[in-house]
């Protein structure tokens, strides 16, 4: 390794035996005078930086480091910090993708001179193993929740991009998947140009009249294939392609790719079994074909969208079952209450027609009666209608309604509530929702089942938890005997538990019965009331 170069104060001998050094290290080397300026460099170093090593020769140290670090590295080269110790820092490769490295850094014991000696060695792999295994941990806590899909879709494609060398990350849903009419849908993105959402849908719905032209999109090539699909060199493909009598969707697609740094794309299919349920969708700088580690962590991140996509599935069946279920409650209390009130008004309508002329005094007795009859319906059908829309949770919070629901129960059904809670809670829609519902549901077990004479409803909340209690001095029941007719325990343990809460029963016959639900507000949730 000859260099035209002449270090001041060392001999040629150790100059030579420096350059063999060097030239043999698979670390990254770099000799740096007070001026930042490279005088030896390591082929490992070329290599790291694309570029040969005999071009780093006399160029700035600095610019082989991305801008956000410079300042720092140039603090370092200054006064290079205990070399014990390695220090994080980042390198930038020619083509713009960033290198991981650790560095060192010695000064040269030379007198009146200023040499320092920079080692850096590559660690991008490990480092994107473990934003991998960290980015797998935070999908999957995401995914331990029926939550909103569109927000567990979103995260997951940012962790793509976190995670990944990839710039942009979307994932497609498909609808009809195994019909000629399937159609793709966005269902969640990250880094993607707002305007380009609708038209990538739009382009993949004339996917036929595409292909007449012969371009097939990568996601409909996986929905075929059931295999990873990808496109390199975008740009050189998009570059002098005649798009005249493309449909609108796929012009206007096209010119905005071409705005946009992305070269490679691939198309991950989301599967359960052999079901087609969608792509994941990546965007590289990069031009060529990714690695197979890329890849395969790509179909792990695929098969995490899966569980996604089969939980909200299963969230919306449930949904649908609880909206029955509401429905029927709602039939017999219908039935029990306001139907027979509106029975006995009609009845008692026509006995006072019938004794206004003969009896009139009998005739005021039957109105009276008449008259607390429909003043009790209007009370039954307004909690009815209270208990469908709670409008005063959104209006005036969890604990106002709480409250108003204490004071309906009592004065329908003369049981005494003891209603507790200091302030309002600083909840989202949906677990004061949940809360809200868990807190309905427990007292009209009261009502129905209990036979109570007194219930205890308490709110406790602190930053970082909060927890709803009802509590009855009812006949109690053997929980471990609970039967299907029990089935609004297991709708609200199932409500508790899809806000990322705890649910539980203590009763005993003859002991009462208490429910409790309890959320950890550490814990981040994103989820749409149900």
């Amino acid at each position: 390794m000859k260099r035209d170069v002449c270090f001041q104060g060392l001999s040629p001998r150790l100059v030579q035996a420096m350059e063999a050094a060097v030239g043999s290290s698979p670390a990254a080397l770099a000799l740096v005078d007070a001026d930042f300026k490279m005088h030896v460099a390591s082929p490992s170093l070329g290599n790291l930086v694309g570029r040969p090593w005999n071009e780093l020769l006399g160029s700035p140290c600095l610019e082989i480091f991305p801008p956000e670090e410079q300042l720092l590295m140039a603090e370092r080269l200054q006064n290079p910090p205990d070399p014990e110790f390695f220090f994080p820092t980042r390198l930038l490769h020619q083509d713009g993708s960033i290198k991981e490295v650790d560095g060192r850094c010695y000064r040269l014991n030379i007198p009146d001179e200023q040499w320092t000696v920079v080692i850096l060695v590559d660690v991008t792999s490990e480092r994107r193993l473990l934003r991998k295994l960290g980015g797998i941990s935070l999908v999957v806590s995401s995914l331990t929740y029926a939550g909103n899909l569109k927000a567990t879709l979103d995260s997951m494609a940012q962790r793509v991009v976190e995670t990944t060398d990839a710039i942009a990350a979307l994932v497609l849903t498909c609808e009809n998947a195994e019909r000629e009419d399937f159609r793709f849908r966005v269902g969640g993105s990250f880094a993607m140009p707002a305007d380009g959402l609708e038209l990538m849908e739009a382009c993949l719905a004339c996917h036929k009249e595409m292909a007449r032209f012969g371009i097939e999109f990568p996601p409909v090539k996986a929905r075929l294939s059931r295999q990873p699909e990808m496109v390199t060199n975008l740009r050189c493909h998009l570059d002098g392609v005649d798009m005249s009598e493309f449909p609108e969707p796929a012009r206007a697609l096209f010119s905005l790719t071409q705005t946009r740094i992305w070269n490679t794309v691939v198309a991950v299919p989301i599967l359960k079994g052999h079901e087609f349920l969608g792509t994941l969708n990546c965007y590289y700088k990069i031009c060529g074909n990714l690695e197979s580690a890329e890849l395969s962590f790509l179909r792990t991140l695929a098969d995490l969208a899966g569980v996604a996509l089969e939980n909200a599935r299963l969230m919306e069946e449930f949904e649908r079952q609880v909206v029955l279920q509401e429905r029927r409650r709602l039939a017999r209390e219908l039935h029990d209450s306001v139907s027979q009130a509106l029975y006995g008004i009609a009845l008692g309508a026509k006995t006072v027609k019938a004794r206004w002329s003969s009896h009139p005094e009998k005739a005021q007795q039957s109105l009276d009666y008449v008259i607390e009859l429909a003043e009790g319906a209007g009370k039954e059908m307004r909690a009815l209608l209270y208990s469908l829309r709670p409008e005063s949770l959104e209006e005036e919070g969890l604990v106002q309604a709480l409250r108003r629901q204490a004071e309906a129960l009592q004065a329908r059904y003369g049981i005494a509530v003891d209603f507790q809670a200091v302030s309002e809670p600083e909840l989202d829609p949906a677990r004061r929702l949940a809360l809200f519902r868990v807190a309905s549901e427990s007292l009209h077990n009261v009502v129905k089942h209990s036979g109570a004479k007194h219930v205890t409803v308490k709110l406790n909340w602190s930053p970082e938890h909060c927890q709803l209690e009802v509590s009855d001095d009812g006949v109690g029941f053997d929980a471990r005997k609970a039967g299907p007719d029990h089935y609004g325990l297991e709708n609200m343990r199932e409500r508790v538990e899809g806000i990322g809460g705890h649910w539980s029963l203590t009763s005993a016959e003859g002991q009462g019965t208490t429910i409790r639900a309890e959320i950890d507000l550490g814990s981040p949730f994103t989820a749409s009331p149900n």
